[in-house]
């Protein structure tokens, strides 16, 4: 991420900025924006944008104000529509036609609309009065965050530097990774204030431990050895007082400086660690043979299910649908022109265990054909009009976990794949969940009605319910006539 670099760059320099990256419409550039995607190299001819092409009728702090709303977790969204639900669009009718019409998903409508909306009003209204109306929606402890955010977008430079609990400067490693986008507010929480989560968040003892190393290491940057005896070691969670730094060796846990020389193998080790700490040695991760991009989200999944609410019946139906979702998204729907030309290329044997290949290696197995076919097959069979209140809370405390465990992939710098929560939480995946709900052989009904008796894809899914639920794996092999 080096979109305020650049953009500075660009202001000191008055030039253009070319690149594949929609951020850019986010600034105010002196020449503009022109997208990669649609530059005619040999001739130096292409769209150009500037701001207002895009935003019409907005200023730069109209523009910055919006972005920070839509890119970090400020506002709950439920609390955000309900603001917007007054807001009048004279096109409201066109623009739902064209979302209708080009996004199946309940779900990514809701938050496109809510995005658009949030639009709409601030065209409306102005920047000034947008503001004024919109920060009593942000929590009083996150408006100084918000406000450095937000002026990012403006000045590219922070006008003025956050201070810790201690008084001192964000450390060049965070401040490296919130200039750009990518620190968690939840780390600034415990630095500026030493309040981890928020009230509405804390309701499973689990989040404390899983976020316990990196409260370690965030409060060893800031406190000094004189400092150590004092309540500036001291966090609170969930209205209780904890010293995280009384249970440790010091000289166990990195600085800020030395993660920030880490390879990202050393990284993806801190991460799990914050795992295997939350799980505890009873549950062992022997992740040896995961490969990166599934890595992330298989710890997820495992962290919720050992470490949520009580394992039931309609728990498991939410962890398969969970689990079809994202082998749905991931290998079946196609994201890429550039994928096409690659599934044409000779396809080699691979063999169990699936897990060790990469998302893009096993997205080859599959030709575009048996993806439509089996993708259809899979929203069919979720396609149904009941409700259920215990479902929904399964996948929201799903969600919550991966908003807990995120602040620890930020910390660590992404040092493996993580996948977007939509990509196996999502209005399919409730419906899957309820269909499953009410099938007495679920397996053999997943392997038969969904998946085709594809060999790799029925080997995958058991792969990951054994990892996750810690059971023993069946020897599934897979070679070119399987997904035939």
């Amino acid at each position: 991420e080096a979109d305020p670099m650049i953009v500075r760059l660009a202001q000191d320099r008055n030039a253009y900025v070319v690149a594949a990256d929609s951020d850019y419409h986010l600034y105010d550039l002196p020449q503009g924006y022109v997208p990669l995607y649609f530059l005619k190299l040999k001739a130096l001819k292409g769209s150009l944008y500037q701001l207002d092409d895009v935003f019409t009728g907005m200023d730069a702090k109209g523009v910055a104000l919006w972005a920070s709303l839509i890119k970090y977790n400020f506002v709950k969204l439920a609390k955000l529509q309900n603001f917007l639900s007054r807001t009048l669009a004279y096109d409201r009718e066109k623009f739902e036609s064209w979302l209708n019409s080009t996004e199946p998903d309940e779900q990514k409508r809701n938050l496109i609309t809510t995005e658009w909306l949030l639009l709409r009003f601030i065209q409306q209204v102005g920047s000034s009065i947008a503001y004024t109306e919109l920060i009593e929606l942000i929590a009083l402890d996150d408006r100084q965050k918000f406000d450095q955010i937000r002026s990012n977008y403006i000045n590219v430079i922070p006008e003025a530097s956050i201070k810790t609990k201690n008084g001192k400067a964000l450390p060049a490693y965070l401040d490296r990774l919130f200039t750009t986008g990518n620190l968690d507010h939840t780390i600034l929480n415990i630095l500026i204030s030493r309040n981890v989560l928020k009230s509405e968040q804390v309701n499973n003892a689990v989040y404390f431990q899983i976020l316990r190393p990196i409260i370690q290491i965030l409060l060893l940057s800031d406190c000094s050895s004189t400092e150590l005896g004092n309540d500036s070691q001291k966090v609170t969670f969930n209205n209780q007082l904890y010293e995280p730094l009384a249970e440790i060796k010091i000289q166990d846990f990195p600085s800020l400086d030395e993660i920030s020389k880490m390879s990202s193998a050393d990284r993806k080790k801190w991460l799990v660690y914050c795992v295997q700490n939350a799980l505890q040695p009873s549950i062992n991760m022997n992740d040896d043979e995961i490969h990166d991009d599934h890595l992330a989200w298989m710890c997820l999944l495992k962290l919720w299910w050992h470490k949520g609410k009580e394992q039931t019946v309609l728990k498991k139906s939410a962890l398969y649908a969970m689990i079809v979702s994202y082998l749905t998204h991931t290998l079946l729907h196609e994201h890429h022109e550039s994928e096409r030309s690659q599934r044409h290329k000779k396809i080699t044997t691979i063999s169990e265990p699936f897990l060790r290949y990469s998302k893009r290696k096993l997205k080859k197995r599959f030709p575009f054909d048996m993806c439509s076919v089996l993708s259809q097959k899979i929203s069919k069979h979720g396609s149904n009009h009941f409700e259920n209140e215990n479902i929904k809370g399964d996948l929201h405390e799903a969600e919550e976990f991966y908003n807990v465990f995120y602040v620890g992939y930020q910390l660590f710098d992404s040092p493996i794949i993580m996948p977007k929560v939509h990509e196996y939480i999502s209005t399919l995946t409730y419906e899957l969940a309820i269909a499953f709900t009410k099938s007495n052989t679920l397996t053999r009904n997943i392997r038969k009605r969904l998946f085709n008796d594809n060999l790799l894809l029925m080997g995958l899914f058991e792969e990951i319910k054994s990892w996750v639920e810690q059971v023993y794996q069946p020897n599934l092999n897979a070679n070119e006539s399987d997904c035939k």
